[in-house]
């Protein structure tokens, strides 16, 4: 039977990987899939650790958090976002897209995404396509209206 002290252990630990990991995957993917520039990759980063907080935060209420987590994300992503392409730090204009799709990628449909591409490389064309058509088409949309 676990002591309290190594499930409270085991649970710092998982939320530190949770704060870590998203930042990093949301910048590199910015920077490196989307042709965002360095400064685009330090604002995917930032939206990425919002969305790791987020994510631990509605966790930690319950069912009611699990179900309007995709909707507090993809809203503090587009302000944070927006924030970043109104404010004068950056010497080039951000780009959004880069920023948008570089955090939603992985917290949204990332494995879907990866799945489509697996079953079209495997030749099922039809379901690759269409998996692949709809999660471009979400993150669109949840980019455009969030923005």
């Amino acid at each position: 039977m676990p002591t309290w002290r190594r499930i409270a252990w085991f649970a710092c630990a998982r939320f530190s990987l949770v704060l870590a990991r998203y930042p990093l995957e949301a910048g590199t993917c910015a920077v490196m899939f989307f042709g965002g520039s360095w400064s685009d990759g330090f604002a995917a980063a930032a939206c990425g650790l919002l969305t790791g907080v987020l994510q631990i935060l509605c966790e930690q209420v319950g069912e009611v958090g699990s179900v309007g987590i995709d909707m507090f994300v993809g809203i503090a992503t587009g302000m944070l976002g927006g924030f970043f392409y109104s404010m004068d730090y950056f010497s080039e204009s951000a780009c959004l897209s880069s920023i948008f799709l570089g955090t939603l990628y992985w917290f949204f449909y990332g494995t879907a995404f990866v799945i489509g591409l697996l079953e079209i490389i495997a030749g099922e064309l039809v379901t690759g396509v269409t998996r692949s058509l709809l999660y471009c088409l979400a993150v669109c949309l949840v980019c455009l209206v969030f923005a």
